[in-house]
């Protein structure tokens, strides 16, 4: 270890941007709390079952756990100020079971989503929270499915 070069580290243009990150969010509080009290964890539960975990496949269910899901994009969205910016048509590619966009519509967002339907849990968790999905796969050098000519300010 370097110490020369660790020092140099807390003067970069990254660490101010994390310090300034980290500042907004003591400053602008969000309560995972109160987000979690919105969600039916009893029904989370109830998808699991309905999904259940299958060998020799990544651990989808592992999206069940709210309390982690929810801290998680908490700072996302804090670090795109969507906590304290007017509303914003939001596309977000890759949704996964939908954490991100109900989120963004409880601070007055809209979102869409868009995420193969690989896995039945992220169909039932989308549903679950509301969150509006197509279902569609990203490929290199191909156009995104039509969209009804949206567009999108994130």
């Amino acid at each position: 270890m370097r110490l020369a070069r660790k020092f140099q580290k807390l003067f970069t243009r990254d660490a101010a941007e994390s310090l300034w990150e980290h500042a907004h969010r003591w400053t602008h509080p969000v309560s995972s709390r109160r987000i979690l009290a919105t969600i039916d964890k009893a029904e989370l539960v109830r998808l699991r079952d309905h999904y259940p975990y299958r060998p020799n496949v990544r651990k989808i269910n592992a999206y069940e756990d709210a309390n982690y899901w929810v801290g998680v994009n908490v700072k996302r969205v804090q670090d795109l100020w969507l906590d304290r910016s007017l509303a914003l048509d939001i596309l977000d590619l890759g949704c996964g079971p939908g954490y991100f966009l109900y989120l963004c519509r409880l601070f007055g967002h809209k979102g869409l989503g868009l995420d193969p339907d690989d896995e039945p849990f992220f169909r039932g968790t989308t549903k679950f929270f509301g969150v509006n999905r197509v279902v569609a796969r990203i490929n290199a050098r191909e156009s995104l499915p039509d969209l009804g000519g949206k567009q999108f300010d994130l």
